[in-house]
């Protein structure tokens, strides 16, 4: 498995607090520097983070979803995603405002010889091993998805700042169709402004709420992910082929938005969670990166050397 995120120079302390917990639960991680800049500072520093750079020439560094700039920023950032599947890893693609408390690879590869990681009461992944792709939510009850499964996540909005992808056949036709889309100039998916909103267009029928199937178990409760497995279920439809892919949805017990994570302090709150990241998402002040370097200082996941100089 690799991890990867993208950055520029605009949120450079997001992005240098975001490698070491990754280094320090020995994952494998690459940071996309956007910018000459920060490429410089990623390589100054003494560490086992790789980063590339980015032909940037046609970006203007906004990050409003409705700017050109940032559909291209979304196009390069899956065709790099395309790239490591096809160099035989799996991917877990991460927004750079994402902390990673814990190794997140016991849940989701789901690996026999990981069962002692995974103590939590939280931590049955067995629903993940027939996951093409999983992908976390904007959805804020942990108690409510633990008992409702797909029932309940699929209802919500899908937040593609953590998106894991396996390089199944699934797992590929899937990123190759979510690039495809990106880089539509007409039809259902043109005028949508963000990677986010593709992704959510693309894994449900068109015209229809919440339009992901799911399957049922013995006791009619649906499944989290895969066909026939303890879990959840969802059919998702959005492949350029025509053809269908297994959706997992993360469960927010472990992989907090931010008011799951600061608001609820789910850690603190429910016996047994043991949340594998947090995702500082909807921070006061407009969502700028003081507000959620204060949200995880708070927290106690910053790191005092993303501010040095």
């Amino acid at each position: 498995l690799a991890a990867i995120t993208a950055a520029d120079s605009s949120v450079r302390a997001l992005a240098l607090n975001w490698a070491p917990h990754l280094r320090a639960a020995g994952v494998p991680h690459v940071v996309g520097a956007m910018d000459a800049s920060l490429l410089t500072t990623l390589r100054a520093r003494p560490s086992p983070t790789a980063a590339f750079a980015v032909p940037f020439d046609q970006l203007d560094g906004g990050s409003a979803h409705s700017s050109d700039s940032w559909k291209r920023f979304a196009r390069m950032r899956i065709g790099q995603v395309r790239a490591l599947l096809e160099m035989g890893h799996d991917v877990l693609m991460s927004d750079v405002d994402v902390v990673w408390r814990r190794d997140p690879r016991p849940y989701l590869l789901c690996r026999d010889e990981d069962a002692d990681a995974r103590t939590g009461a939280w931590d049955d992944c067995g629903a993940m091993l027939d996951a093409d792709v999983a992908v976390s939510s904007d959805n804020l009850s942990p108690k409510t998805d633990a008992r409702d499964g797909a029932a309940y996540a699929r209802g919500g909005v899908f937040n593609t700042g953590i998106v894991f992808i396996r390089q199944t056949r699934g797992g590929k036709a899937f990123a190759a169709s979510w690039d495809a889309h990106l880089n539509a100039r007409e039809g259902r998916y043109a005028a949508l402004t963000s990677d986010q909103q593709v992704f959510n267009a693309m894994t449900r029928r068109e015209g229809r709420w919440p339009g992901l199937e799911t399957r049922a178990d013995g006791d009619g409760r649906a499944k989290r992910v895969g066909d026939g497995v303890a879990g959840s279920v969802l059919i998702a439809n959005g492949l350029t082929d025509g053809s269908t892919f297994l959706l997992g949805t993360l469960p927010v017990a472990l992989f907090n938005p931010g008011h799951v994570a600061f608001v609820q302090r789910v850690d603190e709150a429910v016996p047994g969670a043991r949340p594998i990241a947090a995702h500082a998402t909807y921070t006061f002040d407009g969502s700028t990166g003081d507000a959620k370097r204060l949200r995880f200082a708070e927290a106690g996941l910053w790191d005092p050397a993303s501010d040095e100089p």
